[in-house]
């Protein structure tokens, strides 16, 4: 299970997001498979989340083709052993592999750095 911020949040390099409040946030998110759990994201309750298996993704449309270095992801306890990637596109369909790594299963949001990119996508790819 994924569960990010209440919103998900993307800021200028450089700025903080002060209590997690975000400064421009973009209210596309998909899912292949398609789902409906994926508004679960963002729904402000840690009880609830988007489940994926492996091959599954979610991807969130920025806006402004942002440039991005982090994201902040809360697993829940069950997917422990999970392995995932952290995608991003520029336009085109096109996604390149910015991060990957295990999930840190915490109930508690976990920041993962990569090198900054601009992106009109970002996506989570389950991988195990």
């Amino acid at each position: 299970d994924i569960r990010l911020d209440k919103t998900f949040s993307v800021a200028e390099y450089g700025q903080q997001i002060s209590n997690r409040n975000p400064i421009t946030t973009d209210s596309s998110i998909s899912s292949s498979p398609a789902s409906d759990s994926k508004d679960l994201i963002v729904d402000n309750n840690f009880s609830t989340g988007w489940q994926g298996q492996s091959g599954d993704y979610i991807t969130f449309s920025l806006k402004n083709n942002a440039s991005v270095d982090n994201i902040s992801i809360a697993w829940k306890e069950k997917s422990m052993n999970t392995r995932f990637q952290i995608q991003a596109s520029s336009g085109g369909g096109q996604f390149i592999t910015v991060y990957e790594g295990n999930a840190e299963a915490s109930n508690k949001f976990i920041d993962y750095k990569y090198d900054k990119t601009s992106a009109s996508d970002l996506r989570i790819v389950m991988l195990k």
